[in-house]
């Protein structure tokens, strides 16, 4: 006797491109009860208690060359001191134009 993987199926069925994603995604949730999507969200880290508030990605420049080095998500300070390859120079926050302390 087999067991059918019914998890492999429906993933299947969208691999050949049967059903899209998102239709999925929709018969799963219509299917399920509030708490199973509320333990869903929760087992994979997306209910309310993981999501922080949205973070402002900003640009790192260079203070001499203005040459753009990278991203960060808080601003540029002497703690976390970044300079630019090209030239050496410390970095600044694109977003407040400041350099660090």
């Amino acid at each position: 006797m087999t067991t059918t993987n019914y998890r492999d199926r429906a993933l299947e069925l969208v691999e050949d491109g049967v059903v899209t994603a998102e239709h999925l995604l929709l018969c799963c949730l219509k299917a399920m009860s509030q708490d199973d999507v509320k333990w869903t969200l929760d087992a994979s880290e997306l209910s309310e208690r993981f999501m922080a508030e949205p973070v402002e990605i900003l640009a790192v420049r260079c203070c001499e060359c203005d040459e753009r080095i990278g991203e960060t998500t808080c601003a540029v300070t002497a703690s976390s001191p970044t300079l630019c390859p090209p030239c050496g120079a410390a970095a600044r926050d694109e977003a407040t134009d400041t350099p660090p302390t």
